[in-house]
C-alpha cells in the first residue's frame, strides 16, 4: 500500500473506514494530522463524506462532551455561578427589580464571569430584560407617574436626579407615554443660549468700553505681552522670506515689536537699531493717508523705513537683499 500526503498505510486504511461517516474532524483529530490531509487522501482512494450520516454522528459526539461533568467543572468561575444560579437567586432578582441594578453592576457584586447566570434567572422568573444601554433598569409605576406630573414644566437637573437617570432615557420614556415638554419652558435660566441680541459683548456700548480699557492697558503696560494679547506673532509668507535673508547675514532684528511713537504704539514687521522693515501686502495696505501718516510718526521718532511691495518680494528677492544689506551699510549698522 502506498503512502498519501504522507499518511501511512494504517493511517490511510484508518481515513477509509471512517471518513464517510465521521469527516475530517474527527479522523485528523485521532490521527494527530491536518485535516486538509484527511481530506486528500479521501479524495485520493475515492472516499466521499455521507452528510446524513456525519451530522447525526457529529451531534452524538457534542452531546457526549457535554455530558461529561468533569469538562464543565474544572472552571472555578463555572462553579461558582452555577452555585449562585441555586443559591442567590432571590438576591439577583431583588437587586435587579427594587435596586434598580443594571447586569454589569450585579455582574460586579457577585463576582460573576460573565451575564449568562443572572440571563438565566431573570428569564425563569419571567422577568422583563430591557435592552442593551437602557442600564437593563426597568420602569415602574412610580417612575411613569412621577413622568406625567414633573416632565410638561419642571428643570432637567430635578428630575434627572430624582429619577437617577439619563436625560436621554427621560426623554424616550415620556416620548413612549406620549408626554411633550412645555416648549416656553425651554426659555428659561437652564437652557438659554447667548445669541446676538441676549451677549453682552455685542452691544456697542460694551464694545465701546472694553476697548477704552483696553487701549488704556496698553498705554500703561506697553511692555505686558502686547503682542500676545493683538495677536500679531503670526508671521506671513512675505515676512519668513524676508526672515530668512536677514538670518542668512547673522543680522540681529527685533520681529513685530512695539516701537513708541508721539500718539502711542507700532509695531513694525522689522526693527534692526534705527530701521524699519516692512513687507505690504496688497490687501493690507490700501489706505495711503493713513500709511502716510504712519510713516510720518516713525520718521519723526527717528526711525529710517524700508518698504517691500509683494509683488518685489515674491519676484525679485535678490534686490531686497541687495537694498536691506546697501541701508544697513549706509546707517553704519553692523552686520
Amino acid at each position: 500500500m502506498t503512502k498519501y500526503f504522507g499518511l501511512t498505510p494504517e493511517q490511510v486504511e484508518f481515513v477509509r473506514n471512517n471518513y464517510s461517516n465521521h469527516g475530517s474532524l474527527y479522523c485528523a483529530e485521532y490521527l494527530n494530522v491536518s485535516q486538509i490531509h484527511v481530506r486528500k487522501t479521501a479524495s485520493k482512494i475515492g472516499i466521499k463524506l455521507n452528510y446524513e450520516v456525519w451530522k447525526e454522528c457529529t451531534k452524538k459526539r457534542i452531546k457526549l462532551a457535554y455530558q461529561d461533568e468533569t469538562k464543565r467543572m474544572n472552571n472555578k468561575q463555572a462553579q461558582q455561578d452555577r452555585f449562585t444560579i441555586y443559591t442567590q437567586k432571590d438576591k439577583i432578582i431583588d437587586l435587579y427589580i427594587n435596586q434598580k441594578k443594571s447586569m454589569s453592576e450585579i455582574k460586579r457584586i457577585l463576582n460573576l464571569q460573565t451575564y449568562s447566570a443572572i440571563r438565566n434567572i431573570l428569564n425563569d422568573a419571567h422577568i422583563k430584560i430591557e435592552p442593551k444601554g437602557h442600564n437593563a433598569r426597568l420602569w415602574t409605576e412610580n417612575d411613569d407617574n412621577f413622568i406625567r406630573k414633573y416632565y410638561y414644566n419642571t428643570e432637567k437637573d430635578i428630575i434627572i436626579k430624582s429619577l437617577n437617570r439619563t436625560w436621554n432615557q427621560v426623554i424616550k420614556r415620556a416620548k413612549n407615554l406620549n408626554i411633550k415638554r412645555d416648549l416656553n419652558f425651554f426659555r428659561t435660566r437652564e437652557t438659554i443660549k447667548f445669541n446676538y441680541r441676549d451677549n453682552p459683548m455685542k452691544r456697542p456700548d460694551v464694545r465701546k468700553k472694553q476697548s477704552e480699557r483696553m487701549l488704556k492697558f496698553i498705554q500703561d503696560h506697553p511692555d505686558k505681552m502686547l503682542n500676545k494679547m493683538l495677536k500679531r506673532n503670526k508671521i506671513t509668507s512675505l515676512e519668513k522670506r524676508v526672515k530668512r535673508i536677514l538670518d542668512k547675514h547673522n543680522i540681529i532684528y527685533q520681529y513685530n515689536n512695539y516701537v513708541k511713537t508721539v500718539n502711542g504704539y507700532k509695531f513694525p514687521d522689522f526693527r534692526i537699531g534705527k530701521l524699519i522693515i516692512e513687507c505690504d501686502g496688497k490687501n493690507f495696505h490700501l489706505d495711503k493717508i493713513k500709511e502716510t501718516e504712519r510713516d510720518r510718526e516713525l520718521i519723526n521718532s527717528g526711525y529710517n523705513i524700508l518698504h517691500f511691495h509683494e509683488d518685489t518680494i515674491n519676484k525679485n528677492i535678490q534686490k531686497v537683499e541687495r537694498c536691506i544689506l546697501s541701508k544697513l551699510k549706509e546707517l553704519n549698522i553692523s552686520v
